[in-house]
């Protein structure tokens, strides 16, 4: 009973009633709605003329169904009992009115089915069974069928088998039709009321039932009116005899009877007492005492102190025989004593033979002959030895008191009376030993008797007392003591007594009453007291003994009894006291139900009160004593003892009664109330339900509206519902319904349940009590609950759960919502039930529930859930349990008694307020001190208030205030929770340290004005979680008034009790237990999450600035021993450090523990509780975490134990489990494998250090990814397809991702931003892979600024179906040697020299890319195969934009195959097609810039004509890239393969990307051509040429020249040239060689004279300018060669020169072009085609001894002429040490003036006005531009709005400041609506540098570090500053001033 059920893990499924599996087949889901009949349309109207009487027989047995017919109104007019065998059908109306009083009606039927209307009337002014109207009793065990018979819904059962919907057994349904049942309670009278007071009643006793003390009667003559014989032979043995042949002696010394020489078992000490005339003394029947002391001696003392053979045995133990001459002078020869086994001792030993004698009549004759005594039966020649024998009678202690009859039950319970007999105590066992024994009291010179209990083989064995039955009286109550003594000295036990009894019957029972705490023997004396009551069996018992027993079965130690006593304490009670309004109607012989005032006990049926009334009578002043039928046995509190706490007493009978009949096998069928799919308002008002419902059968309950919809007016109230066999009240699909005023008595199953789609429906008022569950867990009912509600909202108001098996109230969410047949409802349709909110919820109570009170599950909503005024008593877990939950607000109540009042268990943000905390009031441990009882300290956990949370549930899950905040409590009272050592583990508090997910401590939590037990005396259990390793509990009390002294005024703090909490403490700590109270102190709490890995032995140390205060903090962390790292493993388990910290500028390092040197523990992020409401707390904008300088070599390898030689250290795993593979990996190395995956997103990977992302050596640096993978199911490899991208095909391919962590509010490190960059490394194809083998991953990344900003850095590795385990070895994560690669071809593996396909990817799903072995022309090479394409794209491939320059130029260059698929043939590409399978592929640069987010594309390559004689069998491709912005700065910078027909694969070679040196010398490229390919050189459109190729011979004997000839005059050849040359005033030099040819391939003449573009111009040059200022340039040039002639059968030579314009040198773009104005019919062939510089421009000699001017971005001077700056107001920076306000949105803000240094900031407030954080934004100084400040909220502002400068400012925009009000959900709060807040200011400083700075920042920034001799010799210069810089960067660049120096040199000469 002591476990605990996990409420949290109440199965969902539960929540659906497991779903029963038969609820998929409900009948009644698969029926559709019942409508009225259309025959009833007027039957309200309808007059009742008609009577049943002439539907039923006279016998009034009808065998056939009884029909009221549709359209007609009956009356009932039977009295009396009525069969109806066939059953009641109600298609019309038949009404019951109210009858007389002496008439009733009762109905047996086999069912009743309305389809019309069925009216109830009862008025009758009392409830009571002489009241009743009418009874409906269910009969039968057959199923009843039923087919409509008309209405619109008249199939409706068609689909049924046999075309009858089958109703079950013992149904009372409405089809269609409308209960109308108006039996409401009269007046005022309520269903329940609580119980004001009761009357004590003492009982009278007869004397005559009484034994009292007595002595001898006067006839006799002895001289003692007690004792008969007593012998002590102090001088002599007088007429003592050894009897028949023994020698008896007299130790004179000893004063002592020998009796030696026995040579016979019959032989001993023999008193003949004739002469005492025993028959004048003794009576028959009558107890006597006999006690001596006996010893038994073998002959010489042998084998003294060894145990005698009766200790031994129980054989030949000492027995007293009484030896008596009869009248007939025959001797009569009894046993009348033998001693106990227990008793006997050993040899050599002095025992007490004691017990108890009787005589019969024929004992005691006078005319007896002789009276004989004889102890014998002793083995022979063993002496028998006596001392002190008596035989009396007892005295005054063993019997009772005359003048206090029943006062005292125990006679003689100190064992002061009757000498050393324990009469009239015994034992239970003869092998026990049970004496009276004597010790010294301390310090007195006094003696105490007391019982001793020895030699116990068994945990019960006991004493025994009978009770004098006459005492006890039903419902009496006594006080039992007991004061015991335990010999046990190492192990405490514990113990309990209890009553034996015999019944009247014959069977006995045991009733434990009195419970007692553990004790040792160094306890000495310790007393047990407690109160019980005599029950029913008591009462009645033909006797009653008391008996103790141990708790541990093995405890057999000794035991001393003394003063035990049971005392009448007060009468019965069988009076209540209650409210005379509320009572009015309660009749006599009604039966009524107490409600428990106990805690609830699985093992009795004690719980509450059930019973009748007798009688009624008037207490004056408005209330009613009621008498019941029998006293109470149970306690039953009472509002005089206790207001909130106060048992209810419920009226159960009514005058109108449903029942089920009792006429089936078994216990748990009874019929069934039901309206079923019926669109009706129904009204079912005080009725009796008795033994309805159907156990285990679906939708038969007690009373059920089954999916009825919207029922507005329905009413069920009134009713009493006892005896259910399956569930009482049950809602569903039915909405608007009113449940109020019903009482339901131990119902099977839930009591009220509302179930899906039962929504809107009120509950008020019901009380539900001693509900059980359903015995099996396959049952629905198994976790039942008194009140149930799964479909939100309801409202619940003033209800009362009481003594429930379970839970009193589950109001829980499910994850989906079900339809009535089972199907599980999509949230598309029916939105998020977890989202939904609780409705009115108020005033509800649950008392003695069997495990919580209330419980709140799954609540997800985003407003708050509100319970107010709860009361939750006595249950015996959880007042409230809430569990997966937020924004909770319990507003007043009563939580008391309680194992944990309130438990907000995994809820975030919850609020507490006006509510009462109470341990364990006197009153209820004074009821439960029975052993009967459950008791709060014992049975059952002991008291804690609140059970609070160490932990935020959903980090960062929430806005504003309620971000990250735990629970706020405010006027709240804890009492009675100092419960000593009786409840040692009471407390105000618990910290729950069980459910966590590290020891960290960020449940924010604050305290206003909450009051503790005892001023703080069991405030909590904070040393507990202390010792679990919650080290930094912080409970901020906002304004002092939670100090449990009293003393403090302003805000402080409840902190764990450790230096380290106290260290930044503004004010004195005071110790409570745990926690220390420090005052003057507000905390705000900081988590460090680092690396779990390396951190082991690490310490933080935090630094106070202010005042160099340290703080040295270690981590605890559950996983660094366990030899298995699946913990360790896991991506949650990160290590953590954590500081709470006040108001205070703070540095965090990180150090070894040992050594103390600085470490960097890969990433640090950190997390910020909930913002304290109290003032001066700590925030993340004073806190500095530096990151130690990089060494070099650190970022060389990202990936640790990439090898796996350290086995899995350094690895993470999302989930499933994390494997070495030891000797399984590549080349027999180690490898790991993530196993049991059972999601594609559950992933393994690696924290990158993030120091390798924010150094600015490091921004933008490329990192290339490796590492080999394969993918296994039960150790088995299968291969992976890099080409499958679904997740749902078991060869799908792991990737990699990357998780970035930042912050969404990076200057406050609020909440928490993930972003993912999936597919950054893939499996490559790899030629010749064996299935087995494992796949290389691959992939590159650049580190962009998501990455660069990133706090955390994770990369793993994820994706394959999750079936598949995900193997992996040689993990690397380098840098890319960018030199190299820019250095030769960027585009990386394009000649597929790896095999494989790295640094490429397809272009679209599902096309495949793979490296083959092409032969071609004979020759075998290396090919990029593209096959599988769904469109013109091709391949892509990713470069490195660290090898662009903006501005260079660089060439790309390909060659490709294209084999049609259909032929498998190869085909020459189509020079001049633009679409179709022909056309030639080319590639694209596809970018998105960084500074725009612009996706462009960009043509990269065009076909190149090839001619036959260079032609290899590959097409071949060329272009020329300009680097523009976009490509410099891009975010994904990559070739892109396209415009290849879906009907051809693609093969790629030798794809190169090379800069092209930059030349001014000569601009043309490919300018003769003699590679045999157009390279370069472009067409203007395809289409328009008929010729454009090299051809043979060139000019002058050469190879090659080039031809072209169009259909359109206008058309060139043209090339771009490099617009770097193109500078204003430089002269250049165009050559060419021409020839003409005509149609026949003859030479053509033109006159080099013709300048007009006619039919006989000789070819010209054309320089076009595009993207130009002003106009675009467009030039011709004619041959300038001095009296030139053209020889049309050889190349004619061609001059002229040209000077570049300023209108050139503006162009972006300029093309030479060749062949303009050309006649069509004519082919140009042209070689030697030059444009060469006339003019140098050598770079200067010396340096430029002024910096550039910064530039202004102005607008272009024309077409619009350029203005000062946009149109809005110009806003100027206020004067030096001023500050001015400025708004957000666009602003237009001037220059900082000369010597002045402007900065925007944004200030931001908590809601006292207090600045929180300052942080700078923009900045601008000596008339600068402005520029973004430095940090994350500057850096994430400008990345995506950049800074306009103009020619008088620059235009800043300013985001939206925010205003997050915190929102009040605390009734009655006191506080005001505080708000946070942010503002913009802009604030000047004067500003000027000595020119002594000046020279030193200059040195800062030119050498390697500034010598002061350096300094002090620039400064020592003559001239000005910029003269002294200027001669010495000369002199740095002069030889014979500044020699040259070796850094190599100076080491090797070093080393």
């Amino acid at each position: 009973e002591n476990d605990i059920p996990v409420v949290g893990d109440i199965d969902e499924t539960a929540a659906v009633d497991i779903l029963d599996t038969t609820l998929a087949a409900r009948v009644a889901a698969s029926l559709g709605t019942f409508y009225p009949l259309s025959c009833n349309l007027n039957i309200d109207q309808t007059l009742c003329t008609k009577k049943i009487s002439s539907l039923i027989p006279e016998s009034k047995i009808a065998s056939s169904q009884v029909t009221v017919p549709c359209g007609d109104c009956y009356t009932w007019d039977v009295d009396g009992e009525v069969t109806l065998n066939g059953g009641l059908l109600v298609a019309g109306k038949l009404v019951f009115p109210g009858k007389p009083m002496d008439t009733m009606s009762t109905i047996f039927t086999t069912y009743v089915v309305v389809e019309g209307v069925l009216e109830i009337v009862s008025n009758r002014p009392v409830i009571g069974p002489e009241y009743e109207d009418v009874r409906f009793v269910l009969i039968g065990d057959t199923d009843i069928k039923f087919a409509r018979s008309d209405g619109p819904d008249k199939g409706i059962c068609d689909k049924q088998p046999g075309k009858k919907c089958n109703l079950g057994k013992k149904p009372f349904v409405v089809l269609g039709g409308k209960l109308d049942i108006r039996a409401p309670l009269p007046g005022d009278c309520k269903h329940m009321t609580p119980v004001l007071d009761k009357v004590y009643k003492d009982p009278i006793h007869d004397p005559d039932d009484f034994f009292f003390y007595e002595e001898f009667p006067e006839s006799c003559s002895s001289d003692d009116p007690l004792m008969l014989i007593d012998e002590t032979f102090d001088d002599g043995i007088g007429r003592w005899t050894g009897g028949r042949g023994a020698f008896a002696d007299h130790d004179a010394e000893a004063g002592t009877l020998v009796v030696s020489r026995r040579k016979y078992y019959s032989r001993g000490p023999y008193l003949d007492y004739t002469r005492l005339s025993p028959a004048d003394c003794l009576l028959p029947t009558t107890d006597y005492l006999f006690s001596a002391k006996i010893r038994l001696d073998k002959p010489g003392g042998v084998d003294d102190g060894t145990p005698t053979t009766c200790s031994l045995t129980g054989g030949s133990c000492p027995r007293v025989i009484s030896d008596i001459g009869l009248v007939d002078y025959d001797n009569q020869y009894k046993e009348k004593l033998r001693m106990k086994q227990g008793n006997a001792g050993n040899y050599g030993e002095w025992r007490d033979f004691t017990g108890v004698v009787s005589f019969s009549y024929d004992d005691l004759g006078h005319d007896n002959g002789w009276f004989g005594l004889l102890i014998e039966n002793v083995e022979p020649n063993v002496t028998i030895s006596l001392d002190n024998l008596r035989l009396g009678l007892p005295d005054a202690s063993s019997f009772t008191d005359p003048n206090k009859l029943c006062g005292e039950l125990i006679n003689n319970g100190d064992a002061e009376g009757n000498g050393f007999n324990p009469y009239p105590f015994r034992q239970t066992s003869s092998s026990n030993s049970f004496t009276v024994e004597t010790e010294k009291v301390l310090t007195t010179s006094l003696s105490n008797k007391f019982f001793r209990l020895a030699k116990r083989s068994y945990y019960s064995q006991s004493f025994d007392y009978y009770l004098d039955t006459a005492c006890l009286d039903w419902g009496v109550t006594y006080t039992a003591s007991f004061r015991i003594r335990i010999h046990t000295k190492a192990v405490p036990q514990s113990y309990y007594f209890l009553f034996h009894g015999k019944r009247p019957d014959d069977s006995t029972f045991d009733h434990a009453f009195l419970q007692c705490p553990e004790q040792l023997l160094s306890d000495g004396w310790v007393t047990c007291t407690g109160d019980f009551v005599v029950n029913e069996d008591m009462s009645l018992a033909q006797w009653l003994r008391i008996r103790f027993r141990l708790w541990d079965r093995y405890g057999t130690y000794t035991v001393d009894i003394d003063d035990v006593s049971i005392k009448y304490k007060r009468g019965y009670v069988d009076e209540l006291v209650v409210a005379d309004d509320e009572t009015a109607c309660w009749g006599t012989s009604s039966d009524v139900h107490i409600t428990s005032s106990v805690f609830y006990n699985y093992h009795s049926t004690r719980d509450g009160y059930l019973g009748t009334i007798n009688a009624t009578d008037t207490g004056g002043a408005g209330k009613t004593i009621i008498t019941l039928g029998k006293p109470l046995e149970e306690p039953v509190i009472t509002v005089a003892e206790n207001l909130w706490g106060a048992a209810e007493i419920a009226l159960l009978t009514r005058n109108v009664v449903i029942m089920g009949n009792y006429d089936e096998e078994g216990e748990k069928f009874g019929g069934y109330l039901q309206v079923l799919h019926t669109p009706a308002a129904q009204t079912i008002q005080g009725v009796e339900l008795e033994n309805m419902g159907r156990q285990d059968e679906e939708d038969r309950y007690a009373l059920q509206l089954l999916y009825c919809g919207s029922i507005e007016g329905t009413l069920v109230s009134d009713n009493a519902i006892t005896y259910s066999n399956f569930r009482g009240i049950v809602l569903e699909g039915t909405s608007n319904v009113t449940v109020a005023d019903n009482v339901l008595y131990k119902t099977i199953g839930y009591g009220i349940y509302s179930r899906f789609f039962a929504v809107d429906n009120t509950f008020s008022h019901n009380l539900v009590s001693q509900s059980k569950h359903i015995n099996s867990r396959k049952s629905s009912d198994y976790y039942a609950s008194a009140f149930r509600i799964i479909h939100q909202p309801n409202h619940m108001i003033g209800n009362i759960a009481v003594a429930t098996y379970r839970h009193g109230y589950v109001i829980n969410q499910p994850s989906y919502l079900y339809a009535e047949d089972g199907t599980k409802l999509p949230h598309s349709e029916t939105g998020n039930p977890k989202k939904f909110g609780l409705g009115f919820f108020d005033g509800n109570v649950a008392k003695a529930s069997g495990e919580s009170g209330f419980v709140f599950e799954r609540y997800e909503q985003d407003e708050f859930v509100n319970i107010y005024n709860a009361r939750s008593l006595r249950n015996r877990n959880y007042g409230i349990y809430t569990y997966d939950a937020r924004h909770f607000n319990i507003d007043g109540g009563v939580f008391a008694e309680n194992y944990r009042g309130v438990w907000t268990r995994w809820t975030d943000d919850v609020f507490m307020s006006n509510l009462q905390f109470v341990g364990l009031t006197e009153l209820t441990r004074f009821n439960t001190a029975p052993r009967y009882y459950r008791q709060r300290c014992g049975d059952y956990y002991e008291p804690v208030g609140y059970y609070t949370m160490t932990q935020i549930h959903r980090w960062n899950y929430y806005e504003g205030m309620a971000r990250n905040r735990g629970a706020v409590l405010t006027n709240v009272t804890f009492s009675n929770f100092d419960l000593g050592d009786h409840c040692k583990s009471s407390t105000d508090i618990s910290i729950n340290y069980a459910d966590k997910r590290n020891r960290v401590w960020n449940y924010a939590t604050t305290f206003e004005n909450v009051s503790f037990s005892n001023k703080g005396a069991r405030l909590s259990d904070a040393s507990k979680a202390t010792d679990e390793g919650f080290t930094q509990i912080v409970i901020n009390d906002i304004d002092g008034s939670s100090d449990p002294s009293g003393e403090s005024s302003t805000h402080s703090a409840f902190v764990s009790n450790t230096a380290v909490m106290k260290k930044f403490a503004n004010g004195k700590c005071t110790t409570y237990g745990g926690l220390a109270y420090c005052e003057d102190t507000c905390l705000r709490t900081v988590v460090f999450e680092v690396d779990q890995f390396i951190t082991k032995d690490w310490i933080m140390v935090l630094t106070r600035k202010e005042d160099s205060k340290q703080n040295i903090i270690s981590s605890y962390y559950d996983y660094d021993e366990e030899e298995d790292l699946q913990n360790k493993n896991y991506i949650n388990y990160q290590r953590t450090f954590s500081a709470s910290i006040p108001f205070g500028n703070y540095k965090v390092e990180f150090r070894d523990t040992f050594s103390l040197d600085p470490r960097w523990p890969i990433g640090v992020y950190q997390k910020w509780e909930a913002i304290p409401r109290c003032d001066g707390y700590g925030n993340s904008t004073t806190i500095t975490v530096p990151e130690p300088t990089l060494r070099k070599g650190e970022c060389d390898e990202l990936i640790r134990n990439g090898d796996f030689e350290q086995g899995n250290n350094h690895w993470i795993r999302t989930a499933a489990t994390l494997d070495l593979l030891k000797g399984r990996g590549v080349g027999g190395s180690n490898a790991i494998r993530l196993g049991d995956r059972t999601r594609t997103y559950h992933a393994l990977g690696q924290f990158l250090d993030v120091r390798c992302f924010h150094h600015d050596n490091y921004r933008q640096t490329a990192f290339e990814i490796t590492m080999y993978t394969k993918l296994q199911t039960e150790n088995v490899t299968f291969p992976c397809d890099a080409m499958n991208g679904s997740t749902a095909k078991k060869d799908r391919c792991p990737t990699v991702t990357f998780r970035t962590t930042t912050y969404e509010n990076p200057p406050l490190k609020e909440k928490s931003k993930y972003r993912y960059y999936g597919d950054k490394a893939k499996v490559v194809m790899a030629q010749n892979k064996e299935d087995t083998d494992f796949h290389l991953m691959h992939g590159a990344f650049r580190l962009g600024d998501y990455i660069h900003d990133s706090h955390q850095m994770l990369l793993y590795v994820e994706d394959p179906h999750e079936d598949r385990d995900i193997v992996i070895d040689n993990v690397s994560i380098r840098p890319v040697d960018t030199q190299s690669v820019c250095d030769g071809n960027i585009v990386r593996n394009g000649d597929f020299s790896t095999s494989d396909t790295r640094f490429w990817y397809r272009s679209s799903s599902p096309a495949i890319i793979e490296v083959v072995d092409l032969d071609v022309n004979g020759s075998t090479q290396k090919a990029l195969k593209v096959h599988n394409r769904p469109n013109a794209n091709t391949a892509s491939s990713n470069l490195l934009a660290d090898c662009f320059v903006e501005g260079e130029r660089y060439a790309v260059r390909f060659y490709s195959k294209l084999e049609r698929i259909s032929t498998k043939e190869f085909e020459r590409c189509d020079f001049h097609a633009g679409s179709g399978a022909l056309e030639c592929p080319h590639f694209n640069m596809f970018v998105r810039s960084y500074k725009t987010d612009e996706y462009k594309y960009h043509r990269a390559t065009d076909a190149a004509k090839v001619h036959d004689s260079k032609y290899t069998g590959w097409d071949m491709a060329v272009g020329i890239l300009t680097m523009i912005e976009p490509y410099v700065n891009n975010k994904d910078l990559r070739l892109y393969g396209n415009h290849a027909h879906k009907d051809m694969n693609v093969y790629y070679k030798d794809i190169t990307m090379q800069r092209i040196p930059y030349d001014c010398s000569e601009l043309v490229l490919n300018s003769d051509f003699e590679d045999g390919t157009s390279s370069f050189w472009l067409m203007e459109s395809r289409n328009i040429f008929t010729t454009f190729e090299p051809v043979t011979p060139g000019a002058g004997g050469s190879d090659f020249a080039f031809m072209l000839q169009k259909t359109n005059k206008y058309y060139t050849a043209r090339q771009a040239l490099d617009p770097r040359c193109i500078v204003s005033g430089q002269e250049y030099l165009i050559s060419a060689k021409f020839r003409l040819l005509d149609e026949n391939d003859q030479g053509h003449v033109c006159n080099p004279g013709d300048t007009s573009h006619g039919s006989e111009h000789c070819p010209t040059i054309r320089l076009r300018g595009y993207s130009c200022v002003g106009s675009e340039p467009d030039e011709y040039f004619w041959n300038k060669i001095p009296f030139a002639t053209w020889n049309p059968d050889d190349f004619n030579n061609f001059e002229a020169t040209f000077t570049v314009t300023d209108e050139m040198a503006s162009c972006k773009t300029m093309y030479f072009e060749v062949g303009r104005y050309l006649p069509i019919e004519l082919k140009l062939v042209f070689d030697d085609i030059k444009i060469s510089a006339r003019t140098t421009m050598p770079p200067t000699e010396k340096p430029t001894f002024f910096p550039t001017e910064p530039e202004h971005v102005v607008p272009t001077i024309a077409p619009t002429q350029a203005t000062d700056a946009p149109t809005v107001v110009l806003v100027s920076p206020p004067i030096a040490d001023g500050k001015v306000q400025i708004d957000s949105g666009q602003n237009m803000i001037e220059f900082a003036p000369k010597g002045t240094l402007s900065i925007v900031t944004k200030e931001v407030y908590n809601k006292f006005g207090d600045i929180m954080a300052i942080i700078p934004i923009v900045r601008s100084y000596n008339n600068n531009i402005w520029e973004p400040a430095a940090g994350d909220f500057s850096a994430e502002l400008f990345h995506d709005h950049k800074i306009n400068c103009y020619l008088k400012g620059c235009q800043i925009w300013l985001p939206s400041v925010s205003t997050i009000v915190q929102q009040r959900h605390s009734r009655g709060s006191r506080h005001s609506k505080g708000e946070a807040s942010e503002k913009y200011f802009m604030s000047s400083f004067a500003y000027s540098t000595s020119k002594r700075n000046e020279l030193a920042r200059f040195l800062e920034s030119t050498t390697f570090g500034i010598t002061t001799e350096e300094l002090d010799a620039l400064d020592n210069d003559s001239g000005g500053t910029m003269n002294r810089i200027s001669q010495w960067i000369e002199d740095q660049m002069d030889l014979t001033v500044v020699p040259m120096t070796s850094h190599r040199e100076f080491w090797r000469k070093r080393t």
